[in-house]
C-alpha cells in the first residue's frame, strides 16, 4: 500500500533561542531574498506578460489576461477519453470519477486519430464540421466554402504530430455502389483536402496528392509520414516521407532493416509520439523514430542474449516506448509486454502481463504509467514495479479515444501544511490537485482526549510562529470500550506496547473503534476545523505487511481484514474517509 504514516510526526522539541548573530543571518538572507524576488518579478513583468498579452496570441481573450494577473497556478489533471453510442466522457485516472464532454449533437470525426493530450477535436454536427478547444470547451464552425458533408461522402482528419492547433481535413467522395466485405468501406472516387488552424479557425483549400492509406501529417516540417495498410497486408513497410505536393522524400524504414527481401515486410505503427517497425517472425526487432525530430533518427533495440521470447508474445497490435523508465511496451491480444532496455539499446528483460478482456489496439503512456481499455475497465500498469497499478471500471464497453491533460486554473487560498513528513506533505499535494507548501516547526501539544481542542492550540501556535495561513493534522484512534482513549495517544500506544497486547486488551469486551482525522485551519483570524472518521474494530491479533502504525490491528468497518490487509483501491477508499481533505479543498478554493 503507497500509503504515508498515518501517525503524527514524533513529540515536539524544545527549540533554542536565537541569538544575535543568527538574528543578523536572516536579516541579512532576507533582504538579498527581497532584492532576488524584486529583481525577478520586474523580469516577469516587463518581459514575459507583454510576450504572452500580444493580439497574436489567440488563445488569450480579456477574460484570461484578468485572471491571469491573480497568477493562480494551473493543475494538469489526466483523464482518459471515451467514446460510447455517440456520447463522450473523460474519467480522471487518479480518482476514477467520470464526466461527460461534447455536447450533445455532436460527434468527434476520426476519434482513434488523435494523439496524446490533444489541445482540439474536429467534431461533425449534421452537415457541419467543428472544431472544439478541449481545455476552454469552445466550438467554432469549421468553414469549408460549398461544403456540406453528405452520406456519399467520408471526412478524414490528420491532426499533426507536431503542432496540436493544425490539421488536413481530407473530403472523400465514395462509390457507394461498392463495400469491402473485410472492412466495410466504399472505395473513393475524389478528393478535396484542406488545411486547417484550429487556434485561428482559418481553413485554406490545398492540393494534397494522394497518400497512402496509413499517414501522419507533420505541419512543423511540411510533410507527410506514409505506409502502406490494407486488405490482407495489415500495415507494412516502407515508412516513406512525401512532401505535400506528394513527391517522395525518403523511405525511412524499410523491409531491409529488418534482413528481409522479396514480400516479406515488417509491421509499421504510430503510436504516442513515435513511429515503429517491428518483425516478430525472424528475428524480434524494433526500430523506433521521434516523430518530433526534424531529421528522423533509427533506434534500434534488439533483445539481450539471456532474454527469450515465446512465438504467442511477439504478435504487435500496438507499440509505445516510455523514456522515462526505459521500457519498450508491446500491446497484444490478451496480454501487455513490458520490455525494458538499457542504455546499449538491448532489451534486458521481458515482463509479460496477462489480461483475457483486452485487444490492445491503443495503448497510452504518460509519467512512467501505462493506460489502456480492457472492455469497461481502465488499467493502469505502473512502469517501474512491472505491474497493474489500478483499475477503474466504467459504465458499458467503450471505445478508446485518447489520453486528455486539462489544466485548470484553480484559485486557491495559499497555506503552508506544518509537517515534517515529506510523505504526508505528497499525500496533501495529491488529493488537494494543487502544490502545497510545507514546513517542520516544533510545537507544543496540550494533553487532551479531545482532538478538535488539540489541532486549534496547534495551529494557532504555528501561525505565530509562520504568521501566514497555516494547516495542522492531528488523529486518533478511540476504543468504545475504553471511552476515548487512546485517542490522541495512540502512538505512544503503538511505539510503547506491542500489538498483541493492545489487541488483547479488548478480550471481552467490545471491540468497536474509530478512527478520526482533524485538519485545523488558521490565517491569524478564521479558524477552521475539519473532521474525518471511520468506524470499525480492533482486530484480535495484528495481521497484515502493509500500512503503517495501528493499520495492522484497525479493521474497517465493512470488512473482514485488517487497512494493512487491504488491496490498493480499498487502502485509498478508507485513507480518503479518514481524511478530510475534500472538507478541505473546497474551504481552500472558495
Amino acid at each position: 500500500m503507497n500509503q504515508e504514516n498515518l501517525e503524527q510526526d514524533p513529540q515536539p522539541e524544545v527549540v533554542e533561542q536565537h541569538n544575535n548573530h543568527r538574528t543578523l543571518i536572516y536579516v541579512v538572507l532576507a533582504i538579498f531574498v527581497t532584492a532576488v524576488s524584486v529583481g525577478l518579478a520586474s523580469y516577469y513583468f516587463f518581459r514575459i506578460i507583454p510576450s504572452v498579452l500580444t493580439p497574436g496570441n489567440p488563445q488569450l481573450g480579456n477574460q484570461t489576461n484578468l485572471e491571469n494577473q491573480d497568477k493562480p497556478d494551473p493543475v494538469k489533471q489526466v483523464y482518459f477519453g471515451k467514446g460510447f453510442g455517440g456520447k463522450n466522457s473523460l474519467v480522471n485516472v487518479d480518482t476514477g470519477e467520470s464526466k461527460q464532454f461534447i455536447p450533445s449533437g455532436y460527434k468527434v470525426l476520426k476519434p482513434n486519430s488523435y494523439q496524446q493530450f490533444p489541445s482540439y477535436l474536429i467534431l461533425q454536427k449534421d452537415d457541419s464540421i467543428y472544431s472544439y478547444n478541449v481545455e476552454n470547451e469552445i466550438i467554432n464552425n469549421v468553414f469549408i466554402s460549398g461544403i456540406k458533408i453528405r452520406s456519399n461522402q467520408d471526412v478524414r482528419i490528420y491532426p499533426s504530430i507536431t503542432e496540436k492547433d493544425k490539421f488536413i481535413i481530407r473530403v472523400d467522395l465514395l462509390d457507394l455502389t461498392e463495400v469491402s466485405e473485410l472492412y466495410g468501406t466504399s472505395p473513393v472516387v475524389s478528393s478535396q483536402a484542406y488545411s486547417f488552424d484550429a487556434s485561428q479557425n482559418k481553413t485554406q483549400s490545398i492540393v494534397l496528392e494522394d497518400i497512402l492509406d496509413c499517414g501522419e501529417f507533420d505541419s512543423k516540417n511540411q510533410r507527410f509520414f506514409s505506409w502502406i495498410c490494407g486488405e490482407g497486408i495489415g500495415s507494412a513497410t516502407p515508412l516513406t516521407i512525401f512532401d505535400m505536393s506528394g513527391k517522395k522524400v525518403q523511405d525511412i524504414i524499410t523491409s531491409s532493416d529488418f534482413g528481409l527481401v522479396g514480400d516479406d515486410t515488417a509491421k509499421v505503427l504510430y503510436s504516442n509520439g513515435h513511429f515503429f517497425a517491428i518483425d516478430n517472425e525472424k528475428s524480434f526487432k524494433v526500430i523506433a523514430i521521434d516523430a518530433s525530430l526534424t531529421k528522423p533518427i533509427k533506434e534500434v533495440y534488439t533483445l539481450d542474449s539471456n532474454v527469450t521470447l515465446k512465438p504467442g508474445e511477439l504478435s504487435a497490435y500496438s507499440l509505445a516506448i516510455d523514456r522515462s523508465t526505459s521500457t519498450i511496451i508491446l500491446g497484444s491480444s490478451h496480454h501487455i509486454l513490458l520490455l525494458p532496455f538499457n542504455e546499449k539499446k538491448k532489451i534486458v528483460k521481458a515482463v509479460y502481463i496477462p489480461d483475457a478482456e483486452i485487444y490492445a489496439n491503443f495503448i497510452f503512456v504518460n509519467e512512467g504509467k501505462l493506460y489502456y481499455l480492457a472492455k469497461n475497465i481502465i488499467r493502469i500498469i505502473n512502469l517501474k514495479a512491472g505491474k497493474l497499478e489500478k483499475s477503474i471500471t466504467t459504465p458499458n464497453s467503450h471505445d478508446e479515444i485518447s489520453l486528455f491533460a486539462l489544466r485548470k486554473y484553480i484559485f486557491m487560498k495559499e497555506v503552508t501544511f506544518i509537517t515534517g513528513n515529506q510523505n504526508k506533505a505528497d499525500y496533501m499535494t495529491k488529493y488537494l490537485g494543487h502544490p502545497v507548501k510545507h514546513l517542520k516547526i516544533d510545537l507544543d501539544e496540550i494533553q487532551s482526549l479531545d482532538l478538535k481542542q488539540i489541532v486549534e492550540h496547534k495551529v494557532k501556535q504555528a501561525y505565530k510562529k509562520v504568521q501566514s495561513p497555516v494547516i495542522v493534522e492531528d488523529q486518533s484512534l478511540e476504543f468504545e470500550a475504553l471511552g476515548k482513549l487512546p485517542g490522541p495517544f495512540i502512538r505512544f500506544f503503538v511505539d510503547e506496547v506491542p500489538f498483541e497486547t493492545i489487541c488483547s486488551m479488548l478480550d471481552g469486551k467490545t471491540r468497536k473503534a474509530t478512527a478520526r482525522c482533524v485538519i485545523g485551519y488558521y490565517d491569524g483570524k478564521n479558524l477552521e476545523l475539519f473532521e474525518g472518521s471511520l468506524g470499525g474494530e480492533i482486530a484480535e491479533s495484528p495481521a497484515g505487511d502493509n500500512g503503517y502504525g495501528w493499520d495492522k490491528i484497525f479493521i474497517p468497518e465493512g470488512y473482514s481484514v485488517t487497512r494493512a490487509q487491504l488491496s490498493e483501491e480499498d487502502d485509498q477508499k478508507t485513507y480518503l474517509q479518514i481524511k478530510p481533505f475534500a472538507q478541505l479543498k473546497s474551504f481552500l478554493t472558495q
